[in-house]
């Protein structure tokens, strides 16, 4: 089974919310990445998962992992809040680092980082930023 048929059959219909189709976005970035990138993938987000099955809002940690575990690569997760990160670790599998701590500050240590590459994807997802 290929990750979009996964995706279509299991995490799909929880994201189509009548008010917010978020499933449409998801499946896009995903289709995105598998036409246009090449695994293995990096993906960077700030802002990591906050609750379990919170399919309403969130979840995209717990998405970019399982896309992953297909795929291969790795997902960098950058949350401030210690209590989410917590969380989110207990939500994904080797493929996955949660970063505790400021994701403005985080990313430019990353992009000045000579060793670092460009992530395939970068989800922008903080609530809290200034």
């Amino acid at each position: 089974m290929t990750f979009l048929s996964q995706f279509d059959l299991q995490f799909g219909p929880r994201l189509a919310l009548p008010d917010r189709p978020r499933h449409e976005s998801f499946r896009a970035m995903f289709a995105w990445l598998e036409e246009h990138c090449q695994a293995p993938y990096t993906i960077m987000e700030t802002g990591c998962v906050r609750k379990a099955d919170a399919w309403s809002d969130g979840m995209s940690t717990v998405l970019f992992d399982q896309f992953l575990r297909v795929h291969g690569g790795q997902l960098i997760s950058i949350d401030r809040s210690e209590e989410h990160c917590r969380i989110a670790r207990t939500l994904v599998n080797g493929h996955s680092r949660i970063i505790n701590g400021d994701s403005v500050e985080t990313l430019h240590r990353f992009a000045a980082d000579p060793g670092s590459t460009a992530p395939d994807l970068l989800y922008l997802d903080s609530m809290d930023v200034d």
